[in-house]
């Protein structure tokens, strides 16, 4: 009977030892992101924050097959629409491309069922800027108008896939 319970002490000890090594490796990588990624470019915009997830730049070849319009370059992104709603600081970074990442303040323009996930705003510090981003089930459109660009966000058939183009603004 007591090598029974030694034997059930030994497992239980085991297990929680386990349990508690896999809790310490996860708060380590957790942290060591935080603290190389958040020094550099701010907590707001660590990868599980973002809005999108960059997923590879599109070839020219399928620039051309996205319309008339002249683009200037796209890539296929994952759209994480939990990112929209949790701003920090009342702001939610639109990282866009690497070298367009905006803060953009969004607000639902109304309750009424007809605006039903439609959100806009503008980009900080530029209040001649658009954004315009409609959420309709899993799928998303958008349109960000900034600095003489337009970035559109256009749904990739599947949930949370899209295609973020550039071009010049109209």
């Amino acid at each position: 009977m007591r090598n029974k319970r030694t034997i059930k002490l030994a497992f239980k000890l085991a297990a929680s030892t386990a349990a508690f090594l896999c809790l310490t490796v996860l708060v380590a990588f957790g942290l060591r992101s935080l603290t190389e990624e958040g020094r550099a470019r701010g907590p707001a915009s660590l990868e599980a924050d973002s809005v999108f997830e960059h997923r590879g730049n599109l070839s020219a070849s399928e620039l051309g097959m996205l319309g008339s319009t002249p683009l200037l370059r796209g890539r296929r992104v994952v759209f994480h629409p939990e990112a929209l709603r949790r701003p920090v600081n009342g702001a939610v970074i639109l990282n866009l491309f690497p070298d367009a990442v905006l803060t953009a303040h969004l607000q639902a323009p109304s309750a009424y069922t007809v605006n039903e996930g439609l959100i806009a705003g503008t980009i900080e510090g530029d209040s001649s800027s658009t954004v315009r981003i409609l959420l309709q089930g899993g799928s998303v459109d958008g349109t960000i108008i900034f600095r003489g660009r337009e970035y559109r966000v256009i749904d990739g058939g599947s949930s949370g896939q899209a295609i973020i183009t550039e071009s010049e603004a109209p």
